[in-house]
């Protein structure tokens, strides 16, 4: 979280504040302060009025001289003060809370502590309202006067004049000390220590600036988006900024800076490294069971964002010796765990850690508590096998004996289908009461007997009074197919796009089909069978002509290979809902024989031929002069004469009939 200028405002009114005092014993209303390049910072402590300035005079040895050319003026506009202050306006602006630069200008004018205050910290406000001069060739190590004539806006003099005697000279400035960062959640926190005695020495330092170099970089960047003010009486400081991602070690400066921005001495750079050491929260709820003498453990999915999975502990509560039981985290989104690694007998507590991602683990919460008590589990039986009597309708499943203790209670027989081999249903048991005998008849869910073709899977498993079970031994058989599906509920077919049939059929209300036959019969009746597994209902018949006529129907075929009757016939024609394209290019001329005609040949890939029309009159009605298409691109009308219009059609296979031609009048051979 940055220092906002609304912040430094606020505490700034509690705080007593002044560079002043820093360069006199006596409160006075003017101070400089040499920069590294010699220049020497100005300042005075008087507010001119709106659209007045200044000229500057220094006295030495008993010589004044005036050092400014022009009055220097202060701005009178909020347009002028944003220009003046370039980036750094943004930031004031939002620290007063105001929407414009006019009412940025006016806000602070009126406000003498903090338009003082921040005037020391940034020199662009200090210029802004004509508090500031630069001396570029100041006298150093010597006494002189500064002497501020006020001038109004015609540069006349006021009779305004204030002064101040002072030794401008270097000033020193202390290094930050104990610089330190640590980053918590996405944030990176960095503290320093700016030392008491500083203030012995005229320490002139008003600000500091933070600087990192992440390991891969080879350079400093400043990550201060507003520097951090020192106050008379404070020497410990602090700066808060986004952490940046990737960035898990880095070396920090800190930079103390005086009010000319030019007076600047850094700290010496310490190396950190920016995991996050946030502690994730305790998990407090643990739920736990034992299940065939294996403990597993339960509890909610963590919500702390800072959370990035789980360790298990397991305490006996007898020795209190902790066992840490997982190597590698348990996933967050993953809540379980399983001991199978318990001893009877003992009282365990089990307590879920949460880590970070950087390792960091939480405090122990409340734990699981198991008394693990002895087990025994019964020995298995072997040797299953099931068999179908199909005169009588029932599996028969028989097995080899288990070797039984006192313990012993039952045999259990579990039964369950597939819809196909590789999809398994849920097993249910098929023997009521206990069963003591090695073999057992089934005779289907509620006595209702199998259906036939499906597989079923038997398991077998010993049961004692502690209510363990054995391992399960498993046989699959399968009821004998030997009635035919049901055929497919429907049919239909269409044409699409003019380029291909589709073929759709309802499925059988058989449960063992395993695929469909499609019979595809063409005009000239021969058979084409295409197989479709039985979850797709649908063929899309590319192998077509037009004009030509098919026949479709579909069959249903089982897991035996049983075929059900066919479905309805769809019949349907394969034909062209497009037109050719126009004929173009009709040539009529009379001969001896009558009107020859010719014409360029249609591109239409099934074009069956044309078709001749003829009229009295360009706009007359055009009567078709013969009934077969014609085959070629020429053909006599022995008919016709010079005078008489002519168009031309180009008929498909499927009757589509193109545009007619442009017409064309018969000349004369002549």
């Amino acid at each position: 979280m940055k220092l906002s200028v609304k912040f430094i405002l606020f505490y700034l009114k509690l705080i007593v504040l002044s560079l002043l005092v820093h360069q006199s014993a006596n409160a006075q209303d003017i101070a400089a302060i040499l920069t590294p390049d010699g220049d020497a910072y100005v300042y005075h402590d008087h507010l001119l009025p709106i659209g007045y300035g200044f000229n500057i005079y220094r006295i030495h040895a008993g010589e004044e001289m005036k050092l400014n050319d022009e009055p220097v003026y202060a701005v009178s506009s909020g347009h002028d003060f944003r220009r003046i202050l370039g980036e750094l306006y943004p930031v004031i602006e939002d620290g007063l809370e105001v929407t414009s630069p006019q009412e940025a200008f006016l806000r602070l004018r009126g406000d003498a502590f903090n338009r003082t205050v921040l005037s020391l910290s940034y020199p662009p406000i200090a210029k802004a309202y004509g508090k500031l001069y630069i001396d570029e060739e100041p006298i150093v190590d010597q006494r002189v006067t500064y002497r501020i004539e006020e001038v109004d806006q015609r540069g006349t003099a006021t009779g305004t004049i204030f002064e101040g005697t002072m030794v401008v000279e270097e000033s020193e400035i202390v290094q930050p000390q104990q610089v330190e960062a640590e980053r918590i959640d996405d944030e990176i926190h960095v503290y320093w220590e700016y030392p008491e005695a500083a203030r012995a020495i005229d320490d002139i330092v008003m600000r500091f600036d933070v600087y990192m170099s992440p390991e891969t970089e080879e350079y400093f960047m400043n990550v201060t988006e507003e520097s951090r003010l020192k106050f008379d009486d404070q020497t410990e400081f602090s700066y808060t900024f986004d952490a940046i991602d990737q960035v898990e070690r880095a070396e920090f400066i800190v930079e103390a800076i005086d009010a000319t921005g030019q007076n600047r001495i850094a700290s010496d750079p310490v190396e950190v490294e920016l995991i996050d050491m946030t502690q994730p929260a305790a998990v407090l709820e643990v739920h736990s069971r034992v299940v065939d003498g294996v403990v597993e453990l339960t509890w909610p999915v963590s919500t702390d964002p800072v959370t990035a999975g789980y360790h298990i502990d397991r305490v006996n509560m007898d020795t209190e010796e902790s066992v840490r039981l997982t190597e590698e985290l348990i996933d967050l989104r993953q809540p379980f765990f399983r001991d199978p690694t318990i001893e009877t007998d003992i009282n365990f507590q089990y307590y879920v850690i949460a880590v970070s991602e950087y390792g960091v683990e939480s405090e122990m919460g409340n734990p699981a508590m198991e008394n693990i008590l002895s087990v025994q589990y019964p020995e298995p039986p072997s040797d299953v096998t099931a068999e179908v009597n199909s005169e009588e309708g029932f599996i028969e499943v028989q097995w080899g004996a288990a070797e039984k203790d006192d313990l012993f209670n039952t045999y259990v027989v579990l039964r369950r289908t597939y819809e196909d081999r590789d999809q398994r249903g849920g097993f249910s048991q098929v023997n009521e009461g206990r069963l003591m005998e090695e073999f057992i008849r089934d005779h289907g869910v509620a006595g209702e007997g199998f259906t036939e073709g499906r597989f079923y899977e038997y398991g077998v498993v010993s049961a004692n009074r502690q209510g363990r079970r054995s391992d399960t031994l498993f046989t699959v058989v399968q009821m004998p197919n030997i009635t035919p599906p049901e055929p497919p509920s429907s049919i239909e077919t269409t044409i699409y796009q003019d380029t291909r049939i589709n073929v759709n059929w309802g499925a059988s209300p058989s449960t063992d089909v395993t695929s469909y036959n499609l019979y595809k019969l063409s005009g000239d009746r021969d058979t084409t069978i295409i197989n479709q597994p039985k979850n797709n209902r649908f063929h899309a018949d590319t192998d077509v002509n037009f004009g030509t006529e098919y026949t479709y129907f579909v069959t249903a075929v089982d897991s035996s290979d049983n075929e059900s009757r066919p479905t309805r016939e769809s019949v349907i024609s394969m034909h062209d809902s497009s037109p050719p394209p126009s004929v173009r290019n009709v040539l009529a001329v009379e001969t001896e024989d009558g009107v020859m005609l010719s014409w360029e040949p249609s591109p239409a890939a099934d074009l069956k031929g044309y078709i001749v029309k003829r009229a009295t009159l360009v706009n007359g009605q055009y009567l078709p002069l013969h009934e077969t298409p014609l085959s070629d691109t020429n053909w006599v009308d022995e008919d016709g004469e010079a005078g008489l219009w002519y168009r031309v059609h180009a008929v498909d296979h499927s009757g589509n009939q193109s545009r007619p031609s442009s017409p064309r009048q018969a000349t004369s051979g002549n």
